[in-house]
Order: structure tokens, then sequence, then C-alpha cells
């Protein structure tokens, strides 16, 4: 099993967070800028990353508001994918206290996930 090491995202990970971004989302990814708001301005974000051997080759981040709690984005280097690092991101936070009572089904998820990333293709190609 890969060693991997999570933590919050900082402020000084957002070039490396959008270039994951970038290979990851092509056709309609968030800017830098959306990165640094989520993570210095709203309260009700939670991003975190994940390094391998220092560097970071993943990351996540949740609102959540009492109870609930929406995964806004996830995202792996495209060398990493397909070894669970995602998996095993959104299980950390899960074990955090904050998302004690979330209810994860990944099955669920991948496909919500999907869905939304077909969607948000086909806004973006209209605007």
């Amino acid at each position: 099993m890969l060693e991997l090491e999570f933590r919050p995202m900082r402020v000084e990970d957002l070039d490396r967070v959008y270039e994951i971004e970038t290979a990851s989302f092509k056709n309609c990814p968030w800017p830098k800028l959306a990165y640094k708001r989520e993570i210095t301005e709203n309260r009700l974000s939670d991003y975190c990353v994940c390094l391998y051997d220092g560097r970071i080759v993943a990351f996540a981040g949740m609102w959540s508001i009492y109870e609930e709690s929406e995964l806004t984005k996830i995202a792996t280097d495209t060398s990493m994918r397909r070894m669970g690092i995602g998996k095993r991101l959104l299980l950390w936070k899960k074990r955090m206290k904050r998302y004690k009572k979330i209810t994860m089904n990944f099955g669920v998820v991948l496909l919500m996930l999907e869905w939304n990333l077909q969607k948000r293709e086909k806004l973006c190609r209209k605007h």
C-alpha cells in the first residue's frame, strides 16, 4: 500500500492543485482564485491534499452545513490514478471530527461526480 500523507490545503499548494485541476477537468477547470477563496474566505469549505513522497498527488474539498456535507471537488494526478488514492482521501476526510456523521457510498459518489462533470461540460460549451 502506498505511504500517503493527508493535510489541509494551503495557499502555497495552489500551483500544484491547479496543475492537477487542469489535467483532470480540461474543458472547464476552476480558476486558481476560486481555490484561494475557498480556503481563505469560505468558512463552510474544507479542502485537503494528499501527498506521496512529498508531492501533492490529489486533492478534495467539501462544503458542510450542520450535519450535511457536499463533495465539491476531488481529483488525482493522472499518473497516480486507479490506485485508490481518491477513496483513501475521502475516508481520511470522513474520519475527521467535522465529518463524523457523513454517509458515503462510493459508488453513488462516483456516479454523481461523473454525472455532474458531464452536465458541467455541457454548460461550459454553451457559454
